[in-house]
């Protein structure tokens, strides 16, 4: 999907279609669709279970006997040893004849223990309160979900905490679903009963699936393939271009998207010229809903509305929509394969608490690398977006601003104004008041003086703002709508400080 830096190099890898199959089925691989000269192909079936050479040649088949979600990884090398990868989802089913199953065998898929008896299911959740999970053969049946350690008196994983207000773990919740691992939207099981119980801390879901297999969760998943799907639909496109300006711990990409007029981008070294936007999300591994707010970024300016074509003639926008790709793909709730919270790691001091290092983690160092690379080659930073998900609705419509100078700017006042909860509809959490240095905006602000900064948090959970919780569900589409709006703004404001980069 990269476009190349070095234009002499022409290899691509393509893995081919995703594909959906029953368990115990041959599920056929074919790469004929990659380029380059003299290439040599290796196929690993699953990426979880750490990097293997487990075929190789051009196509390989291989069986999956237990049903779930595999991620299937194509590396071709070509005569030059130059090296380019893809991959694939295989999405295995329960064949008919196994019955009604719950199973949580896929990327971020997690239901803790889980106790099946005819249509109920009982699962407690044991290591995050972040739940994800699949009904096989389940059309028109109905199903009774009881999960237990979902109460707010449950204590949270490290380095999460509550807030007033919080509707996630109450009376109010609402799960959502969808359909299809990759293409499916995810919208509000509305037609269920919730009955939550707060002396035991349970929540109960009992529904009727309408389709088969049918996801179930807390929040939207938004994982690597879902990133690789919606990259592939736009790289091509000239006012695009594209980067793997890193690896993560476990050799995921860390990609870099940055949009701009064309006859800018095809004139790299004109970049000082003109004043930046970063924006960067999922740095933790439960806020999957950082992915679709980017995407609405993106859709944006990409689009043909006056505004968006005034940001690309303007302004150069650098996204990176997954900082943390390793814990979009496990069952892990906030760190990195290191154990690593990555928004208390960009300083260069550990804070104590276990999950900080003295040294950058891999996906902090890339983005660092980037963004300085710009600085250090004269290019300017006016704004800046930590985009992060809070696991609750709660009350309030608030960004967290790390103190600094930058709240001084005319650019900075002219943003906060576009956030009046009269023109922003969706819940936006205040996050702990405590100014971490390890923090991306406090980093950002000591590398960029005079630019502004903000976290920005959006809810989750099947809710938006409490006055009117229903029609703001954190789904997908409401969330690229959040994007849009925040593209928009800071487009506005800075034509409302009269173009001021400072």
């Amino acid at each position: 999907m990269v476009k190349p830096g070095n234009d002499q190099i022409r290899i691509f890898a393509n893995a081919g279609p995703d594909m959906r199959l029953y368990a115990c089925e041959e599920a056929l691989f074919d790469g004929s669709a990659s380029s380059g000269n003299g290439l040599r192909y290796c196929w690993d079936f699953d990426e979880s279970d750490s990097t293997q050479n487990d075929a190789f040649g051009k196509t390989a088949a291989h069986i999956y006997r237990r049903s779930g979600g595999y991620v299937a990884r194509l590396t071709v090398l070509d005569e030059e040893r130059n090296v380019s990868a893809d991959s694939c989802f295989a999405e295995v089913l329960t064949p008919p004849s196994r019955g009604l199953t719950l199973l949580d065998r896929f990327p971020k898929g997690y239901m803790g223990q889980v106790h099946q008896s005819g249509n109920r299911f009982t699962c407690h959740l044991i290591e995050s309160a972040a739940w994800y999970g699949r009904l096989d053969n389940c059309a028109g049946k109905e199903i009774t979900l009881e999960i237990f350690g979902f109460g707010k008196h449950v204590p949270p994983p490290p380095s999460i905490t509550t807030a007033a207000g919080d509707r996630t773990f109450s009376k109010g919740f609402r799960a959502v679903w969808t359909d299809s691992y990759v293409d499916g939207d995810w919208r509000v099981l509305e037609n269920a009963e919730y009955r939550y119980d707060a002396d035991r801390e349970s929540m109960e879901i009992a529904f009727t699936p309408t389709r088969d297999p049918f996801y179930i969760a807390w929040s939207i998943i938004y994982t690597p393939q879902h990133l690789q799907r919606y990259l592939g639909r736009i790289y091509l496109m000239d006012c695009v271009r594209m980067e793997r300006i890193g690896n993560s711990v476990e050799e995921r990409p860390i990609f870099r998207v940055t949009i701009g007029s064309p006859d800018f981008l095809q004139k790299k070294e004109a970049w000082p010229e003109r004043p930046a936007v970063w924006l960067v999300a999922q740095q933790h591994g439960y806020e999957m809903g950082g992915g679709a707010v980017c995407e609405g970024i993106m859709d944006f300016l990409l689009s043909d509305d006056p505004v968006a074509e005034r940001a690309r003639k303007e302004l150069v926008w650098h996204i990176v929509p997954m900082v943390n790709p390793d814990a979009a793909s496990h069952p892990w709730f906030r760190y990195n394969a290191h154990g690593i919270d990555l928004n208390r790691n960009w300083d260069l001091s550990d804070n104590g608490s276990g999950h900080d290092a003295d040294v950058p983690e891999p996906e902090v160092r890339a983005v660092k690398e980037a963004i300085s690379a710009g600085v250090n080659g004269g290019r300017s930073i006016i704004a800046a977006f930590d985009i992060h998900n809070y696991p609750a609705s709660v009350t309030g419509i608030e960004l967290l601003i790390p103190p600094g100078p930058h709240m001084q700017t005319q650019l900075s006042q002219h943003l906060l104004r576009q956030f009046d909860a009269s023109k922003y509809p969706h819940a936006v959490a205040k996050a702990n008041s405590a100014r971490d240095p390890g923090m991306f905006c406090n980093w950002l602000l000591s590398a960029c003086p005079g630019a502004c900064a903000f976290t920005l948090e959006v809810a989750l959970g099947g809710f938006g703002p409490p006055r009117n919780p229903r029609k703001y569900p954190a789904i997908p589409e409401n969330l690229r709508s959040v994007g849009e709006f925040l593209a928009r703004a800071i487009v506005t404001a800075q034509q409302s400080a009269g173009g001021a980069t400072r």
